[in-house]
C-alpha cells in the first residue's frame, strides 16, 4: 500500500505542476446509438488523486495503522518541493554562466532572461519565495539592458508577488520599481494600478499614514487617465482611513468631493446619498453641531435627493440628540436607520465615538454600543 501511495502522490503532484492539470472538459461516454449522458472525463491529475484516496480509504477500513498515510503524503509533497527548489537553482546557475559568457550580446542576455524565467517558476513551485523574488529581480535588470522596459515592470510586479508573501517591505519596493518604469513609459494608468497596490498593502500592514500617501498618488494618476471610477476607490479608502485617524476634515473634504462627481455620472450618482452620509458622520465626529446643520443644508444643494431622505433623517435626528446630549435618543436614531439600511462596520464605529462625546462622564461606568 505504501508503494502504491507514493507512486499516486507522486504522479499526481508531478501532473499537477507540469501545467498538465487542466480543468476537466466533458464527453459522450458509451459506444453507438447507448450514449448514457454526459459525464466529466477527469485529467490524469484528478485520476491519480483519485486513487490515492481509494487506496487509502482501503488501507484504513483494514487496519487503523493506515492512520499515518497523511505523513506519507506530506512527505511525497515535501520531497516534489525540494526537486523543484533544487531544478531552480540549476537554472539559475546556467543563467547566471550565460551572463559571464563572452557569446554576442543580445543572444546572451536573452538565453540568460530565458533561463531565469524558468527558475523563478521552479522557485515558486518549491514555495522558496525568497529566491523566486530575487530570480525575478534580476529577470528585471536583464529586460533593463535588452531595452525591454515593459518586460522589466512585468519581472518587478512578479517579483513583487513572492516577496509580499515574506516580506512586504521588498514587496513594495519591486512594486515602486515597477512604477518607475510605468511612469517613465507613460504607462500612468499601469502606475496607478501599483500605486494602489502599494497603498493597499501597507493599509494591511497597519501603515495607515504612508498607505494614504501612496493612494493619493493613485488617484491623482487615475484621474489624469479620466478613470473617475478608479480615482473614487482610492479617495473612498483615503477618506475612510483619515476618518479612522480622526482626520475629520480631509475625509468630509474627500466624501463631499466624491458626492459631487457621483451626481453628474447616471449609474453612480445613487451612490451620492450614502456618501454625503459619510461624510455628515465625519461632520458629527469632529463636534462642531453648527457646522453639522450647515452641512446637511450644503449636501440638499449637492444631491437635491438628500433632502428628506432617510440619511437626511438620521444626521438630523443625531445633531439634535448630541445637542440636547440624550444618549437613547442617540441610540433610537440609529437602531431605526439601522433596521432598515444596514450600517457598516466603519460607520458604526465612527458613531459609537460620536456616541462617547455624550456619554463620556459615565465612560467608566457603562461600555458604550449602539444596541
Amino acid at each position: 500500500v505504501c508503494v502504491t501511495v507514493r507512486r499516486c502522490v507522486e504522479k499526481a503532484i508531478a501532473t499537477k505542476f507540469s501545467g498538465d492539470d487542466r480543468e476537466p472538459t466533458r464527453c459522450w461516454t458509451g459506444s453507438g446509438s447507448s450514449r448514457r449522458g454526459i459525464q466529466p472525463r477527469h485529467t490524469q491529475a484528478h485520476v491519480d488523486w483519485g486513487r490515492t484516496r481509494a487506496v487509502l480509504a482501503g488501507a484504513k477500513r483494514r487496519s487503523p495503522r493506515f492512520q499515518v498515510f497523511p505523513i506519507i503524503l506530506w512527505e511525497c509533497a515535501a520531497g516534489s518541493m525540494a526537486s523543484f527548489q533544487t531544478q531552480g537553482r540549476e537554472w539559475l546557475s546556467k543563467g547566471e554562466k550565460k551572463l559571464k559568457s563572452l557569446g554576442w550580446f543580445g543572444n546572451k542576455y536573452e538565453e540568460a532572461a530565458e533561463c531565469f524565467e524558468k527558475a523563478a517558476n521552479q522557485f515558486k513551485l518549491a514555495k522558496s519565495w525568497a529566491e523566486a523574488g530575487d530570480t525575478l529581480s534580476k529577470l528585471a535588470e536583464i529586460h533593463i539592458k535588452l531595452e525591454s522596459p515593459h518586460d522589466a515592470a512585468s519581472a518587478w510586479v512578479d517579483a513583487s508577488k513572492s516577496y509580499l508573501k515574506i516580506d512586504h517591505k521588498r514587496g513594495v519596493q519591486a512594486l515602486q520599481n515597477a512604477v518607475s518604469i510605468y511612469t517613465d513609459m507613460g504607462r500612468l494608468g499601469m502606475a496607478a494600478r501599483q500605486l494602489r497596490e502599494i497603498g493597499e498593502v501597507l493599509e494591511r500592514e497597519g501603515e495607515k499614514e504612508q498607505a494614504m500617501t501612496f493612494l493619493e498618488q493613485a488617484a491623482d494618476l487615475f484621474a489624469t487617465e479620466n478613470s473617475n471610477a478608479e480615482a473614487n476607490k482610492c479617495n473612498l479608502k483615503i477618506a475612510q482611513t483619515s476618518a479612522e485617524l480622526e482626520q475629520y476634515p480631509r475625509a468630509i473634504a474627500l466624501y463631499e468631493g466624491i458626492a459631487r462627481t457621483s451626481v453628474e455620472n447616471n449609474l453612480l450618482k445613487y451612490s451620492a446619498k450614502g456618501y454625503l452620509l459619510c461624510a455628515g458622520i465625519c461632520q458629527l465626529a469632529s463636534n462642531s453641531l453648527p457646522g453639522v446643520r450647515d452641512a446637511i443644508q450644503r449636501y440638499n444643494d449637492i444631491d437635491i435627493t438628500f433632502e428628506n431622505s432617510r440619511e437626511e433623517g438620521l444626521l438630523t435626528a443625531l445633531a439634535d440628540a448630541l445637542e440636547a446630549r440624550d444618549a437613547d435618543a442617540f441610540t433610537a436614531a440609529v437602531q431605526e436607520f439601522d433596521s432598515m439600511t444596514r450600517l457598516d462596520a466603519w460607520k458604526t464605529a465612527i458613531l459609537v465615538r460620536v456616541k462617547r462625546m455624550i456619554t463620556a462622564p459615565y465612560a467608566d461606568m457603562q461600555e458604550d454600543d449602539l444596541t
